[in-house]
């Protein structure tokens, strides 16, 4: 094989390599940066969720009720979910 041709051939090669590891490396950026949005919605919806329900006089005292709750409590409660 001509000295050349090698040389060709392993530019192109390398190409290939180094295109290849540029698209494996922009999906894994981009499943990354996927998993940390969904993570950090998560968090807002859970902080949201928390300061809504205890900002909620009628929430808190039904929540923290012993007797059977009639049926406008739990109207309200699951009105709230």
């Amino acid at each position: 094989m001509n000295p050349s041709w090698t040389i060709v051939l392993s530019g192109l090669v390398g190409a290939v390599v180094g295109a290849t590891a540029a698209i494996v490396a922009q999906f894994l950026a981009n499943r990354l940066a996927f998993k940390r949005e969904l993570l950090r919605f998560q968090i807002q919806s859970f902080e949201r969720f928390r300061t809504e329900f205890t900002e909620d006089e009628n929430l808190r005292r039904i929540s923290i009720k012993k007797e059977p709750l009639s049926d406008d409590e739990i109207d309200d409660y699951l009105g709230f979910f």
